[in-house]
């Protein structure tokens, strides 16, 4: 994952942090989700494009990078951001689940090209980033969570949780694609709930 650990300068994230910190709370997290959103696409479209060469990986080598280092400033971002409103909560859950969908996609596209990978003996390096910015995504998830209204904090925690139980059973079973396709749509629907507890409580003041 879905994240892969999203690796970069720590400078110039301090740096763009230091810019939006002035500016609106809700577009600065919104914005940093979206810019993931657009990295995660792009890396999956280096892998779908890639032919299997060493050189040829170089590219993906850099969208990676690229996605470690939204992935580190959208966590610098939430971090320095004040506390969301429902309204705000509302948006950045909407932003969340396109990037779960964008982030599914990626990972469909890596297994498809798991056996490039194996002929290469990259494997190992592939899961290790992947590692790497997993837990550079859960720092963000966390960021985000406890920016959120503390009667919204629960059900987000619950997803979140929930979501990590089943990446577990995706690296327990990655052969399976059935329960793989199955697992996605459990987590589509997961962030489908979420943004309509939000809508409701927004709806219901």
């Amino acid at each position: 994952m879905l994240l892969s650990h999203f690796l970069v300068s720590l400078t110039a994230t301090l740096a763009s942090a230091a810019v939006l910190k002035h500016r609106d709370d809700k577009p600065a997290i919104s914005d940093a989700l979206k810019a993931i959103s657009r990295e995660t696409e792009a890396l999956g479209q280096a892998v779908s494009s890639w032919k299997g060469g060493l050189l040829g990986g170089v590219p993906i080598v850099a969208k990676s990078s690229s996605l470690f280092y939204s992935l580190k400033r959208g966590s610098n971002i939430a971090q320095e951001s004040k506390p969301l409103t429902e309204e705000e909560t509302l948006a950045v859950a909407s932003d969340t689940q396109d990037l779960v969908q964008k982030v599914t996609k990626t990972l469909d596209t890596l297994v498809q090209n798991k056996p490039k990978f194996e002929s290469l003996w990259l494997t190992s390096i592939v899961r290790q980033a992947m590692e790497v910015e997993k837990a550079a995504a859960d720092e963000l998830i966390e960021n985000v969570i406890a920016k959120v209204p503390k009667n919204l904090q629960d059900v987000a925690k619950q997803i979140k949780d929930e979501d990590d139980e089943d990446d577990e059973d995706d690296e327990s079973d990655e052969s399976d694609e059935s329960d793989k396709d199955g697992e996605d749509d459990d987590k589509d629907d997961d962030e489908e709930c979420f943004v309509c507890v939000v809508r409701d409580r927004v709806g219901s003041h």
